[in-house]
């Protein structure tokens, strides 16, 4: 098959959506399909291999570091012209959902989408009140995965949202992302990595991976670190607006000696973060998967998550995690009860290495695949085609 994929998370942008495409394109080029990325133009494009196209795009005021593509309006309209697929795939409803739309209709293929994110989760960055934010956003989604062959979700729980909240009408199936590390767990590197840290081997290190910022919920994992013994160290991987804020109310609490803000890694590094800790901590209720969570117990660390979102619908309770309530007492004491249990501990570590839940890459991707050929298909049988 010749896939177009259309996403507006690609590299050097790194996230989870980004993460996920790349998964997808990396499986289904190994088993013989051709793929094509189209992405947002950035820095760094020149860099691209021949199979990412990338269209002119723009930059928002209040996300500086994700670029977005225009919408395929006037001479845009005809970027994508020289690509011919038998199936689109977009994973985002905006500027590059609308070219699948567009190239979908010119070649007379089905148009697929993966809905990644609750965007209701972010409209305090819109710079317009919540109520016309909500009402525009509703608006748009609805009209975009109307024109939609298939809507697919991560997770049950993103499902029932759009269902339930949005009354979304669209046929929608939910297909989780096959969860991937660049690479194995290498105790001599994580281990100079604690040192270089300053953290003693007797410590205790909780771990956190993700966006810092007010939708994944970091203060309450700061205020619940707080509540933890001197010997544990909390390290915040990952970059975001409220990186500073975050890092000035840590010093607040009289946590900066232990708490180590180090920024956006690279997917080679990430996995010598998850080998330095002990714990996974997820505080974020705004998931529609939260893939950070799979990669730390493929690490084989125990998590402590929050219900609400599809995150925790991945880790079993009381097996290989603790799933609390959204609350400070809860949270901080999930973290204390792992920290100060060294038998639960170990055992929820085996646990995760194991876990049946953990969706894998060749399941996910067999799936896609077989997708991808009954909508073909049903195109091609469809009135009109």
């Amino acid at each position: 098959m010749r896939i177009a994929l259309l996403t507006e998370s690609w590299y050097p942008v790194v996230n989870g959506v980004t993460a996920s495409v790349r998964t997808l394109a990396d499986e289904l080029m190994a088993g013989g399909d051709e793929v094509i990325i189209v992405c947002p133009d950035m820095p760094g494009a020149d860099l691209d291999p021949l199979y990412v196209q990338r269209v002119p795009s723009w930059v928002s005021p209040w996300n500086t570091r994700n670029p977005f593509a225009y919408p395929p309006y006037g001479p845009l309209s005809h970027r994508l012209d020289n690509i011919d697929v038998d199936i689109v795939h977009s994973h985002h409803p905006f500027g590059l959902g609308l070219y699948g739309h567009r190239l979908a209709r010119r070649l007379g293929v089905p148009h697929v989408s993966t809905f990644h994110t609750l965007y209701f989760s972010y409209i305090h960055y819109s710079p317009f009140p919540p109520p016309v934010s909500r009402w525009w956003l509703r608006t748009v989604l609805t009209q975009f995965y109307s024109g939609c062959a298939l809507l697919t979700v991560p997770s049950k729980d993103t499902e029932i949202q759009l269902r339930t909240e949005m009354r979304m009408p669209c046929p929608m199936e939910v297909h989780p992302t096959g969860v991937s590390l660049p690479g194995v767990v290498d105790a001599e590197r994580a281990g100079a990595l604690r040192t270089l840290m300053g953290i003693q081997p007797d410590d205790r290190v909780v771990l956190y991976v993700g966006r810092i910022a007010w939708e994944k919920n970091c203060r309450l994992l700061l205020e619940s670190f707080a509540r933890l013994p001197e010997n544990c160290h909390l390290v915040m991987v990952g970059g975001g607006p409220d990186g500073d804020s975050q890092a000035e109310f840590s010093a607040e609490l009289g946590m900066d000696r232990r708490t180590h803000f180090v920024g956006p890694v690279s997917r080679e590094r990430l996995v010598d973060y998850y080998g330095m800790a002990d714990i996974f901590a997820f505080p974020s209720y705004t998931e529609t998967q939260g893939l950070v969570l799979g990669e730390a117990q493929s690490c084989g660390l125990p998590c402590v998550a929050v219900t609400g979102g599809g995150a925790a619908e991945f880790v079993r309770n009381n097996v290989d995690a603790l799933v609390v309530p959204p609350e400070l007492d809860a949270f901080a004491g999930a973290l204390l009860r792992l920290v100060a249990d060294d038998v639960l501990r170990h055992q929820m570590s085996a646990e995760a290495l194991a876990s049946p839940v953990r969706p894998s890459v060749p399941e996910m991707v067999s799936h896609i695949r077989q997708m991808y050929v009954r909508l073909i298909a049903e195109h091609q049988k469809a009135p009109g085609a």
